[in-house]
């Protein structure tokens, strides 16, 4: 169709009504739906931690049991999180976050009436495949909704939904079991889980009308995403205009297709509908061989990283408040402030990365800065021992602005370097890295102190996890700007 100053596009396929932007409410609720399935998802790992001794002391088990228990959880959802990711790309966003929070709540009212301890791990195992569907489901939501512009901040907030959801946990968890009993106190969120999914399933749209609006709003404003994923839109279209008697592509796609290949692609001229069907066609092929090289390599190398910094936060965030209280001597109520400290700052912190991400900094080269601070933050707490104790409080910051935050930026490089076809397929292959190193690192920090009695040499381990982060990170080689 003809467009202003001579130039030319091939139509996308969405709609004028498709390309009308979503209004204050929708994104509101668009929100809600995100942060719910971010706290809901993960909540049956949370909340036996906050009941353990009232668990553990009703069925009789014993503390290392009870760790096994819950650890089939995040083995689960490490395992199902691939698969997860399959099944989003193939029945949509809606039924996925539908189906992450009815096997959260399920999960969480089985193992609240768990009676013996087979149930418990059969139910943990079950709630696990909603903690691996959460990030699938969410990402492919933001990718498919969310137009090029808001998706970091959107994104952050999303992410903090995980601190949310410890806080909630924290905050009202111990309060109902005293009034109601610890079962009754886990099955009231589970039954909030059901309840949410059942509002997602009956008020939220079908997935194909917020594919469509988010990517066509993102081209009527010209914003162009500045990774990889911006060669591949909603409806494949080149804009062109007139150069040298030719048609090439030009303006923000345009710019993406020169800095992509590093050449002329085929030139195609108005008086020749053939040629340009031919040279678009042509054009295509050569963004999809292109896409398919850097897609794999980004999911590599984001998949590596999140094993890696995954298992730095699953020791850190685990034994944390142990270490203060074992090695530096402070009392249980300090060790939890420190803590609390930690996870107050990367609420706010996972918001401003991703934020900043979208609009200011490559995001490789923002996991690298985040995984370059978790080194600093790992000295200071290897320096706690012989310098002071008051170096947590420095500590604590540095960790919840980097080790802690460093998963908003991860998710906003898969939204915006992944078509959205296969944004939940992406997700769960990093969810994998991430939940494996989640599981490694807590399991082998406790191994470690206890065969060593201390907690430097577990210091060191991460410490050298944070480096080969920063390095991984620093080898992505993309096309334009996402470098």
């Amino acid at each position: 169709m003809p467009a202003a100053s001579g130039r030319v596009a091939l139509p996308s396929s969405a709609s004028p009504e498709a390309a009308r932007p979503d209004g204050p409410l929708q994104r509101f609720g668009l929100t809600f739906v995100l942060v719910a399935t971010m706290i809901l998802g993960p909540f049956p790992l949370i909340a036996p931690a906050i009941v353990a001794v009232d668990l553990i002391s009703t069925l009789g088990i014993t503390t290392s049991t009870f760790g096994i228990a819950i650890s089939a959880n995040t083995v689960a959802a490490a395992m199902f999180a691939p698969l997860s990711g399959r099944l989003t790309d193939r029945f949509g966003s809606k039924l996925s976050t539908v189906l992450t929070m009815a096997t959260a709540g399920l999960g969480l009212i089985v193992m609240a009436y768990a009676a013996r301890l087979s149930v418990l791990i059969c139910a943990a195992v079950f709630a696990g495949l909603g903690q691996g569907w959460c990030n699938p489901a969410s990402n492919k939501l933001i990718a498919e909704r969310v137009p090029a512009g808001r998706q970091g901040t959107i994104t952050g907030i999303k992410q903090s939904g995980v601190m949310f959801g410890s806080t909630l946990a924290g905050a009202t968890l111990p309060t109902l079991a005293v009034a109601f009993g610890w079962r009754a106190a886990m099955a009231v969120y589970g039954v909030v889980a059901l309840v949410t999914a059942t509002g997602v399933q009956i008020f939220m749209r079908s997935d194909r009308g917020g594919r469509t609006a988010a990517a066509t709003h993102s081209e009527a404003t010209g914003h162009a995403r500045h990774s990889p994923g911006l060669l591949s839109g909603g409806g494949r279209h080149v804009v062109a205009a007139a150069n040298g008697g030719g048609w090439v592509p030009v303006g923000r796609r345009g710019e993406a297709v020169r800095r992509a290949f590093g050449q002329s692609v085929p030139l195609i001229q108005r008086s020749n509908p053939e040629a340009a069907r031919n040279a678009e066609t042509a054009a295509a092929q050569l963004l999809e061989a292109t896409e398919r090289r850097v897609r794999r390599r980004l999911i590599g190398i984001v998949t590596w990283y999140s094993l890696l910094m995954g298992s730095i936060v699953g020791g850190v965030s685990r034994f944390l408040p142990l270490f203060a209280e074992e090695a530096l001597g402070w009392t249980n109520f300090w060790a939890g402030m420190v803590t609390a400290l930690m996870g107050v700052t990367a609420v706010v912190s996972r918001v401003w990365w991703a934020r900043t991400t979208e609009r200011r900094v490559a995001p490789l080269r923002a996991l690298a800065l985040q995984a370059a601070l978790t080194v600093g933050a790992i000295a200071l707490l290897f320096a706690a021992v012989d310098v002071g104790g008051a170096l947590l409080w420095v500590m604590a910051p540095l960790a919840g602005f980097s080790m802690a935050s460093w998963n908003a930026v991860a998710m906003l490089a898969l939204i915006t370097g992944v078509p959205v076809a296969l944004a939940g397929r992406a997700s769960g292959i990093v969810m994998l890295g991430f939940m494996s190193g989640l599981s490694v690192g807590g399991l082998f920090t406790g191994y470690i102190v206890e065969w060593t009695g201390s907690y430097q040499l577990v210091w060191l381990l991460f410490g050298a996890c944070a480096v080969a982060s920063t390095v991984l990170a620093l080898l992505y080689r993309g096309p334009g700007p996402a470098v």
